[in-house]
């Protein structure tokens, strides 16, 4: 509910993880880091912190899917590279 705090997930992960698991994939590398940029923020800061985060990003892209309107090239360029940052945070956390 509170989270683990910074750094806290690659701690609490070996704690938690199912037994078959670690028979799978071992133990010599240990995730440092949820696969999702909302997940990721849920485990450090909480799910209040996950809940704004995702609130935070739900506003970028409505600012951004309304910029898709523009007929200003940068402006385009800038807005489609919000959305990619958004949905890569889903999918691809890095």
């Amino acid at each position: 509910m509170l989270g683990v705090g910074p750094e806290g997930y690659r701690v609490v992960f070996p704690q938690v993880v199912p037994a078959s698991y670690v028979r799978r994939h071992g133990t010599a590398v240990v995730p440092d880091r949820a696969h999702n940029g909302i997940l990721d923020v849920a485990a450090e800061g909480g799910i209040l912190a996950g809940g704004l985060y995702a609130a935070l990003l739900a506003m970028v892209v409505v600012v951004a899917w309304r910029a898709l309107r523009s007929r200003d090239p940068l402006t385009l360029a800038l807005a489609c590279a919000v959305v990619a940052y958004v949905v890569q945070q889903q999918f691809l956390f890095r």
